[in-house]
């Protein structure tokens, strides 16, 4: 529905250029990703006509290169990555390093990590690459300077923005970059990768031939103790539950608007009577391992109570003088 009204538009002269990357982008998810580059490159085609020096050009040429580069990854990624088409993911790189240079600081350093996992992916591609680094140490031996913060921040930017949520890599590279100081994060990053792993999703890289055994190597860093491991996987379990129930929800109200022919483009009351609902309750670790503690204690306070008063009412009963039955 996107994508028709915003070639209608075009088609009748109007000259916004965000329609084009509307168009494309809608067209990228569609998975027609050469027709979303001709999108972009009928947008570049008038790009020229703007003030070099404003900020609206500026902007317009970051959305050009970040958004072709990204179209041009795809069409790669989605042709199953072959060595033999590589130039289609050079072409990218190339583009993702233009954006960057305009904008370095776009989509929450989003295309800081965009980048990097596209210069991995043509690594470990390349059949005369005979050893290389997994996604998360690449990431740190290509780019020194970034500190754990701005990797993390990246990766999930990828994951919230991107199609990264469905990436057993991105996940085993959050894995390992938590893994040095926040590893209830980390053991929740294995746990979305073997979660992904299990549904057989696998890694870009073709050499690794057994995905579990690649993600329990690249998270060995990990530190946790079994209870807090269990309280990961028990919170990640039920909040993944509370995520698709939302999702489900939020589906389902606007598929009946959509199906009746309205779109959030141009009907202001699309989401009239939509609710969020609460937020997921991510509940503190060590607050809810305390409880647990609490519980078990006031349980066995309990148990031995129990057995007390049980010594005590049997000890009682025979004492009692014995009455002789009839």
């Amino acid at each position: 529905m996107r994508l028709e009204r915003c070639a209608e538009r075009i088609q009748k002269g109007d000259k916004q250029l965000g329609l084009y990357d509307d168009a494309g982008v809608a067209s990228d998810r569609l998975g027609n990703h050469l027709d979303a580059v001709a999108w972009m490159e009928k947008k570049k085609a008038l790009l020229p006509s703007l003030e070099r020096s404003s900020n609206e050009q500026r902007d317009h040429w970051y959305r050009y290169y970040a958004n072709c580069g990204t179209f041009w990854a795809h069409e790669w990624f989605s042709k199953g990555h072959k060595w033999e088409q590589v130039g289609q993911l050079r072409k990218a790189i190339a583009m993702i390093t233009k954006a960057i240079e305009i904008n370095p600081n776009a989509h929450f350093g989003r295309e800081f990590a965009q980048l990097a996992v596209l210069q991995w992916a043509e690594e470990v591609s390349n059949p005369a690459t005979k050893e290389h680094l997994a996604l998360g140490d690449f990431m740190g031996a290509r780019n020194p300077e970034a500190n754990k913060k701005k990797m993390v921040t990246g990766l999930a930017g990828l994951v919230r923005l991107g199609a990264g949520w469905e990436s057993v890599d991105l996940f085993t590279a959050l894995c390992t970059v938590q893994a040095e100081s926040e590893n209830s994060i980390a053991q929740l990053a294995k746990d979305r990768a073997m979660e992904l792993i299990l549904a057989g999703k696998k890694s870009l890289d073709p050499n690794v031939k057994d995905q579990q055994k690649m993600l329990e190597d690249d998270s060995s860093l990990i530190m946790l103790h079994e209870p807090s491991k269990g309280f990961v996987k028990y919170e990640f379990e039920r909040l993944r539950h509370q995520a698709e129930a939302w999702h489900n929800r939020r589906t389902a109200f606007m598929m009946e608007r959509l199906n009746a022919g309205r779109h959030p483009d141009w009907d202001t009351s699309f989401w009239d009577g939509w609710d969020d609902g609460p937020p997921l309750e991510v509940r503190d670790q060590f607050q809810s391992l305390n409880s647990l503690r609490t519980m078990w204690t006031w349980l066995g306070g309990l148990a031995v109570a129990g057995l007390i008063v049980g010594f005590v009412l049997i000890r009682h009963f025979r004492a009692r003088p014995q009455v002789a039955k009839v």
